[in-house]
């Protein structure tokens, strides 16, 4: 009977198309397999002996510690179990049973410690299985049975996109594959192996490819590094490329909540049943690119963006998968990435050790010859920089994607700049109070458009549309996330914003957001920005030129409102007229408003003012803030059309040269040169009726490339 019970089973059970599974017999299963033990010792006394011996001594210090449940403990626990898996010493295995003894003494029921206990506790029971007594095995396995069970009751089963559902729901999966074929509560591991194995293969990995967008199925010449990370549908011209990658709730939610344990269940699962789902994985395959653009040139970090704490850091989070993907890919950019990370506490060292493959060269970005600006256009993020090769370079994010989950931010066609120090920042503190609510994840806490309608109303509430009243901040509308998997279509309402536009070429990379959708109908109909870069003809430190950024809004408010631009810094920016000047530490920010004529600007912040909205300052409860945080931002209100052109330099550099608007009845212009080269913005038509540029790069005078921004926009209006 229970034999045809586990046929049923296995006949529903989910799988990819065209593929089947079946769990391997006998321990251990989980991470690694009998036939690759060997290899792992060989592993400790050869390419990774010095690192071993690191892990050693912290193995010998964790035998003299008592065994607990909480979180150093869960880290803890794999200094003896890789310890005994590799030598076999009784000491180790005695230490883990400690650990052991000690959770199912008083299993924890936690929402976040919880589901780390199931993944860690299942690791060190699937390797030390052999050398326990089947009445330890009983007591073991019923623990972490009731406490993925309790997971499942207890704990709020979030969207697919959610960080939460993946780092928590997911972890359901480990008991039931280490239990699988034990005769332990056979048929409740049984219910756990069907409800993950749904998790994994129809929510999670689904969801996190859809985030990441669809590889491309084309073949590139193998002249091509990084066409491995190519995107679909991919219409490259020149030095254009569309990337997969990424996730939306910014890295340090991806680093630890998503990525992480997704790579720590997917690694599970193929040593548990042969079947690799990260070849075809879109969101695997994107990881190291995505995180390679986002790195500052400056060194301080990654670009920020949703809930992300200022100055945030590839850490050791990143490192315990970044090491494994890059051996399952053969993915020389992502072993860069995780060599780059050093480890803070030697607990994690184990996985280096198991999934570092020694023969796998590290290339970094500018080896893989990646170009200085790229999009990822399911995710919405389009980067640029000078270079890759020099700390001086400039830098921007500009984003304008779905909206999938909680942890997002209300930042539809926004940006950051830094070159040398951050000069346009999102501010806000990363805390989860009326400071989110009303600040932080707000429209107004980051560098876009506000269109300010006094009737319209928002809730207070941290994480959607509901609760007290909330500010009001004339920003874009909160809480519409979609749920689950292949159900997000365009117009739905996750469908907030877009790149509809992107192209890069030699000297100049520029990009078309659509964030209409993100704002409520009732006070606009069109809200589009473009976002250039102009980058300097050769290495940033052998001219002065700089970089040039412009910013290009077209809105259309209805009902006589207006629209406002705002951008935020750390330093008070100085005021000259239609001209602001933003610097911080080496950087220099040199903007000026072209459109609206004689813009009036004003500057918001200081003390008292730093988190400023609707009349009030919602500063964080919690914590303290950092200067990254930002201390002030400059607002101008215009019609329908705002022009700002943006000059990013060294603070030492000669200023640059003043630039100026042609006008004429047909319409207006303006040229920027930039040495052999310049980009001239033509704006077509009457100031009564506002369009798109059109942009031309000439090369000593003569035009070798024009677009007409307008025609990426079907109908003229993007709304579905």
């Amino acid at each position: 009977m229970g034999v045809l019970f586990l046929l049923f089973f296995l006949l529903l059970s989910p799988a990819l198309p065209g593929q089947t599974w079946k769990i391997r017999s006998g321990h251990p299963r989980i991470y690694l397999t009998p036939a690759e033990l060997p290899g792992l010792k060989t592993r400790c006394r050869g390419a990774f002996r010095k690192l071993f011996l690191v892990f050693r001594k912290g193995g010998a210090w964790i035998l003299s510690r008592k065994a607990g449940t909480g979180w150093s403990d869960l880290t803890n626990i794999a200094y003896p179990a890789f310890l005994y898996l590799v030598t076999g010493e009784t000491r180790y295995l005695e230490k883990t049973k400690e650990f052991l003894r000690a959770v199912a003494a008083r299993p924890p029921h936690d929402t976040y410690l919880t589901p780390e206990w199931l993944r860690a506790g299942s690791m060190a029971l699937d390797w030390t299985w052999a050398a326990l007594t089947p009445a330890e095995r009983r007591t073991f396995g019923k623990a972490w049975i009731e406490m993925a069970e309790w997971v499942l009751k207890k704990v709020w089963r979030h969207s697919d996109f959610n960080n939460h559902f993946v780092n928590e729901h997911l972890a359901v999966l480990f008991p039931a594959v280490l239990l699988h074929g034990e005769g332990i509560e056979t048929a409740r591991v049984q219910t756990l192996l069907k409800t993950g194995t749904d998790y994994l293969l129809r929510h999670a990995l689904p969801a996190a490819d859809e985030i990441a967008g669809t590889l491309s199925k084309r073949k590139w010449p193998k002249s091509l590094p990084f066409a491995s990370y190519l995107a679909e549908p991919s219409k490259p011209g020149g030095n254009t490329f569309f990337f997969v990658g990424g996730q939306a709730e910014g890295f340090s939610y991806n680093d630890w909540g998503y990525a992480r344990p997704l790579a720590l269940t997917c690694e599970m699962w193929r040593t548990a049943t042969g079947l690799d789902l990260f070849r075809r994985s879109s969101f695997f395959r994107g990881q190291g690119v995505w995180h390679a653009y986002a790195l500052r040139p400056d060194g301080k970090g990654l670009a920020r963006d949703e809930d992300c704490p200022p100055g945030f850091r590839p850490g050791e989070n990143l490192k315990t998968f970044m090491h494994l993907l890059a051996a399952r890919l053969r993915d020389p950019l992502s072993e860069w990435i995780a060599e780059e990370v050093a480890w803070r506490y030697p607990q994690k060292a184990w996985t280096e050790i198991l999934w570092r493959d020694p023969g796998l060269p590290a290339r970094s970005p500018a080896d893989t010859g990646l170009p200085p600006a790229a999009c990822f256009p399911k995710l919405g993020h389009v980067y640029f920089r000078t270079s890759w090769e020099e700390e001086e370079s400039a830098f921007a994010l500009f984003q304008c994607g779905p909206f999938y989950a909680g942890h997002q931010h209300l930042d539809q066609n926004t940006f950051v700049i830094h070159r040398t120090g951050s000069l346009a920042v999102d501010s806000g503190v990363n805390e989860y109070t009326s400071h989110r609510a009303n600040y932080y994840c707000r429209t107004i806490a980051h560098n876009g458009v506000l269109v300010y309608d006094p009737t319209e109303k928002f809730g207070g509430s941290v994480w959607g549309p509901g609760g007290p009243p909330g500010s009001n901040d004339g920003g874009q509308m909160r809480g519409r996330t979609t749920t689950r998997a292949g159900v997000f279509t365009p117009g739905c309402p996750s469908d907030t914003g877009r790149i509809i536009l992107f192209e890069n070429t030699r000297n100049a990379a520029w990009c078309l957001g659509d964030a209409t959708r993100a704002y409520n109908p009732r006070k606009l109909r069109k809200a589009l920005r473009a976002f250039f870069h102009l980058r300097p003809e050769g290495n940033p430190k052998e001219t002065a030129q700089g970089d040039t950024f412009i910013c290009y809004d077209l809105v259309e408010p209805l009902r006589s409102l207006h629209a406002t631009w705002v951008l935020h810094s750390i330093e008070r920016p100085k005021i000259e007229g239609d001209r602001f000047i933003v610097s911080r530490e080496k950087g220099l920010l040199l903007g000026r408003v072209l459109l609206p004529r004689r813009a009036v600007i004003r500057v918001i912040g200081g003390p008292g003012k730093e988190f400023w909205a609707d009349g009030k300052n919602h500063p964080p409860v919690k914590m303290k803030p950092t200067p990254e945080a930002g201390s002030w931002r400059i607002e101008f209100d215009f019609p329908s059309i705002a022009l700002v052109v943006l000059q990013v330099q060294g603070n030492d550099a000669d200023p640059p040269p003043r630039l100026g608007m042609n006008r004429a009845p047909s319409g207006a212009s303006l040229l920027v040169p930039r040495g052999a080269y310049a980009c001239r913005l033509r704006i077509p038509g009457p100031a009564t009726s506002p369009r798109l540029p059109v942009v031309e790069i000439l090369r000593k005078g003569r035009k070798v490339l024009s677009r007409d921004l307008s025609r990426a926009v079907r109908c003229g209006d993007t709304r579905p």
